[in-house]
């Protein structure tokens, strides 16, 4: 109650504070006696039209400043200044309204409004003739806000303090008043609800004592469940044992002693025998009620009759299992996973897939426990199109799934969905079949095949690049052959000489191409010799750092205890300075070339990685550069002769070409390991060789022609190669005799007395090739020396069976000097 504040009293003082307490104890008393919340509210709003001697008294609801519409639904009123028009209908919320709510509820004390005062009157309550108002706010619990005002219409009135006081403390009192009646109403309302929804459930429901075990309520259903009245159960409370299907005694006598220690279950099923001898199916679900000192002193709970479900559980399990017995013995795996993504059925096969038992899937989210993260996504979208109806059936569809182990598997799936009686999807059923090997020998099938038909490419292409070789070779040994002869005729200041030298150069430069192709073909002739690539790199090392320039970082990662291996020198200076090239092209802005050399064993297993690798010992050579590295497309043709993904001009396409020929003629092999934008590493793998590496130089400089009186007989069919060859053996003392094929020659040999000192035959010309010459002769002049010539290399001849590995042979393009030189071998 709101205390009036202490100070020394007067006798009108002293009055005033009886009568404030008088007219509480009025309200009280209306309040103590009135039946519902409206009589409340009548007798109230009377008593403060008698106290005040105002001439409006109402409440107001809600109390809400943000309502839309706002009501009268209590008004009493003098009868001059009633107004019915207001009461219990809806109004549209005014500004001027809210504000003034708005100032209520921020105050727990009552509020003077007036035409003069300091807190305006509101236009819409001068409107309904008032011209003073006070208002409080009532806060009942568990409800929302009141207002209670009251009008003076006569004349503009203020209020006293004492006056506001006593109104603050009549809406407190009325709010408690209201929060009573309307918890009270509530609460009888509630417990008619209930009790209505007790008596007209189909379950049983009921309160029970303990520990004696008598029914203190038990709910009317339980005649038609059971067969026994509520009051037959008040009656013999035993009546629960006697209806227990004999089979379940045990099991509830073990219940009822879990139940006396406080250790009851939430549920349990079991089955009865009712009065009419049916067998019925019971859920019961009960709810243990303790006193202050935690002993059970009742039990409450409801007991659902289940037969039905229990029968169709019966037959969905006996269905079930049939339809389960199909699925195990199907050979793929089977899966149905519903709209909220959760495994609702797997097979047999599923499980041995998928590494788990059936406790590990059903229910379980199927997307977060068995897909690869990177496959989720895309699987998820299609499971969510399937069952929202967008994607009837997926024929195909591969993604991997990782089982409870942690494998990952390829699985190939066909897709379909499950609709319920209405015709709605309700899963997405999946079948799938387990490609993971499959799909690994698919794979290493079509990386064979496609190893091969590039080896199968290459080949070809070399053959064809051999061939323009040999036929380019006999033209180049005529014009270097002839200007070498020319210049020796010349004097350097000669006018001449000048335009031959550079004939000669042109030459040379057209030797090296037709190196390069034959380099390629694998046709190039070799000088192999036993050697330590270190070496070969370190004497290569300032050159390189030349030519790659100042912003590129060059590293040599080379191990000491490197295996020897048998290549040409020279032609691995170009393998190397190609591959440092290329890099150096691949980097335009710098970079880093780091040069490797290792030892490697390729076993058996290794030909999956390198099926062109023999298993064995290799000495292996790496180029790696952190340059524009290449997609795959352009990997497959990287050692394709004139493939060049260089500007116009900036390349031949012959570097890369040059290198695998010179590889594979090595005995080696060569592969790229590059991705776009990561650089790219050539590797490549040479046969281990034993023995002492061979350090030594040949002095190629000042060497002169060396002469001879012999007899030699020269069989060439490209009439420039035999002319420079015929006019070379005469400046140099020979006696000359020339056929320009084989047939020729054996007529020409018929005609000797004697056997001539060499042959020099080319071995390959139409008809009668040099070879088959030679062999016809020699069943007449057995001794006779031989020295065969061709545009293709020994390499190329051996293999074909044409020549056996220790005859001599001199390929074309060749000088005077060389030719020269090894007519004295052949002889001498």
């Amino acid at each position: 109650m709101q205390e009036k504040p202490e100070k020394k009293q007067s006798w009108g003082d002293q009055r005033e504070d009886l009568v404030y307490y008088q007219h509480l104890e009025s309200i009280d008393q209306k309040i103590r006696r009135a039946d519902g919340l409206n009589e409340i509210m009548e007798s109230i709003l009377d008593e403060i039209l008698q106290i005040y001697d105002c001439d409006r008294a109402f409440l107001y609801y809600p109390c809400d400043p943000d309502a839309e519409t706002w009501r009268v639904p209590m008004l009493k009123t003098k009868p001059e200044y009633s107004i019915e028009t207001v009461m219990k209908q809806d109004i549209p919320m005014q500004p001027e309204l809210s504000s003034l709510l708005q100032k209520a509820l921020d105050t727990e004390e009552a509020l003077y409004f007036s035409e003069t005062g300091p807190l305006e009157l509101p236009e819409i309550i001068r409107e309904h003739g008032a011209k003073s108002l006070l208002v409080k706010t009532l806060h009942p619990k568990a409800d929302k806000p009141w207002l209670l005002g009251i009008h003076q219409c006569r004349e503009e009135r203020e209020w006293s303090e004492s006056e506001k006081l006593l109104f603050t403390e009549i809406g407190r009192r009325l709010s408690d008043a209201i929060a009573t009646l309307t918890m009270v109403k509530n609460l009888s309302e509630s417990e008619e609800r209930f009790r209505r929804i007790i008596e007209n459930s189909r379950d049983i429901i009921y309160r029970m004592s303990l520990p004696d075990g008598n029914y203190e309520y038990i709910s009317p259903s339980v005649e038609e469940i059971v067969g026994f009245t509520p009051q037959e159960f008040y009656e013999n409370p035993r009546l629960s044992l006697q209806t227990l299907h004999p089979d379940w005694l045990a099991y509830y006598s073990e219940e009822w002693e879990k139940l006396l220690r406080g250790d009851m279950p939430p549920f349990y099923e079991y089955k009865i025998i009712n009065r009419q001898g049916g067998e019925r199916w019971l859920n019961q679900r009960n709810t243990l009620i303790k006193d202050e000192n935690g002993n059970p002193i009742a039990m409450e709970g409801i007991v659902t009759d289940i037969t039905h479900l229990k029968k169709t559980e019966l037959e969905l399990r006996e269905k079930r299992d049939e339809a389960q017995l199909f699925l195990d013995i199907a050979g793929v795996m089977i899966i149905a996973i519903d709209r909220d993504h959760n495994v609702t059925m797997a097979n047999k096969k599923a499980l041995e897939i998928l590494e788990c038992e059936e406790n590990d899937i059903i229910g379980k989210n199927w997307f977060d426990n068995f897909l690869v993260s990177k496959d989720i996504d895309s699987v998820k979208d299609i499971h969510n199109k399937a069952v929202k109806g967008e994607l009837e059936s997926t024929e195909y569809f591969e993604n991997r799934v990782k089982s409870k182990r942690g494998n990952t598997k390829l699985i190939a799936w066909h897709n379909t969905v499950i609709r319920n009686e209405k015709g709605e999807i309700t899963h997405s059923l999946s079948s799938g079949e387990d490609i993971t090997e499959r799909k690994k020998a698919e794979e290493e099938r079509n990386r064979f095949e496609q190893q091969l038909r590039q080896s199968q490419k290459m080949d070809s292409i070399g053959k064809l690049a051999g061939g323009i070789a040999h036929d380019f070779n006999n033209i180049l040994t005529s014009i270097l052959g002839n200007c070498d002869l020319a210049l020796s005729e010349l004097r350097p200041e000669d006018p001449l000489y000048l335009e031959l030298t550079e004939i000669s150069e042109g030459g040379e430069r057209a030797a090296d191409l037709t190196r390069q192709l034959l380099a390629f073909s694998r046709k190039q002739v070799l000088e192999p010799r036993i050697l330590n690539l270190n070496d070969v790199i370190a004497n290569m090392d300032r050159m390189l750092r030349r030519i790659i320039g100042e912003d590129i970082i060059l590293n040599a990662k080379m191990i000491p205890e490197l295996w020897n291996t048998r290549v040409d020198p020279g032609q691995m200076e170009q393998v190397i300075l190609n591959l440092v090239v290329n890099a150096r092209d691949a980097m335009p802005d710098g970079g880093r070339l780091l040069i490797e050399t290792d030892n490697i064993i390729l076993d058996s297993g290794s030909s999956i990685k390198y099926p062109e690798a023999e298993p064995g010992e290799y000495v292996m050579l790496a180029v790696s550069d952190t340059g524009r590295g290449m997609e795959k497309g352009i990997q497959s043709n990287i050692f394709d002769p004139f493939f060049t993904t260089k500007e116009i001009g900036k390349g031949t396409g012959l570097g890369l070409s040059t290198v695998y020929g010179i590889v594979k003629q090595s005995g080696g092999n060569i592969w790229v390991y590059s991705e776009k934008g990561k650089g790219a590493t050539f590797k490549i793998y040479l046969p281990r060789i034993e023995g002492v590496p061979d350090t030594s130089a040949i002095d190629s400089n000042n060497r002169k022609l060396p002469s001879g009186t012999e007899t030699i007989l020269v069989v060439e069919d490209d009439n420039a190669v035999r002319n420079m060859a015929v006019k070379v053996l005469k400046q140099l003392g020979y006696k000359v005799i020339e056929a320009q094929n084989g047939g020729e020659a054996l007529l020409v040999c018929e005609t000797l007395e004697s056997p001539v000192d060499l042959i020099i035959a080319d071995v390959v010309m139409p008809k009668i090739s040099g070879v088959e010459f030679v062999d016809r002769i020699r069943k007449i002049w057995t001794n006779v020396k031989t020295l065969y010539i061709s545009g293709y290399t020994p390499n190329y001849i051996i293999q074909e069976g044409m020549l056996k590995p220790e005859t001599p042979y001199l390929q074309k393009p060749f000088r005077p000097i060389s030719f020269a030189e090894k007519i004295r071998e052949a002889l001498d």
